[in-house]
């Protein structure tokens, strides 16, 4: 291949894969607009280029008729840089793990971790609560029960028993 029809298909493939990243992180695009003025632009025969790249197109026409490709190791500018934005902060590819969400997402565990113990120590105490007033009716009743038999024994030992007086 030509180094021109490399320069070609290079800005194709970077187009293509630029295209597919807004696709996969689901970022809004006029992708009817983008068809339409592409083929508005190749019916025209413009000579400044085409808005839209159509390399995944051909690659899926390609391996639907079985057509032999030639593989290329080629690194496009989209290669370089997720790899130096995943090396620089330790990112997945979906989903950013920066230091800020970590804290927040800790702050949010923290506070669940923090209401589940206030609900946990507001039923222990209610509990403990309870408790102590069954505890405290229990005691009155054996304090009544105990005043009722001091009563019994002292009124048993001050008043004189009428066997012995006789």
């Amino acid at each position: 291949m030509s180094l021109l029809y490399q320069l070609y298909f290079d800005v194709a493939n970077f187009l293509d894969l630029t295209l597919i990243e807004l696709l996969d992180t689901e970022v809004p695009i006029d992708l009817p607009s983008l068809i339409i003025k592409h083929m508005h632009r190749v019916l025209n025969q413009d000579k400044n280029g085409h808005v839209l790249s159509y390399g995944f197109w051909m690659a899926s026409i390609f391996e639907t008729f079985d057509v032999p490709i030639q593989v290329w190791d080629s690194q496009s500018v989209k290669d370089v840089v997720e790899r130096v934005n995943r090396m620089a902060l330790h990112v997945s590819m979906r989903r950013l793990d920066t230091p800020l969400q970590r804290l927040q997402h800790q702050l949010a565990e923290k506070e669940n971790e923090l209401a589940t113990m206030m609900t946990t120590h507001q039923i222990e105490k209610e509990t403990w609560e309870a408790r102590v007033v069954a505890l405290q009716h229990e005691l009155t009743q054996k304090r009544t029960a105990n005043i009722v038999i001091v009563r019994h024994l002292t009124q048993l030992v001050t008043t004189p028993n009428p066997s012995s007086t006789s």
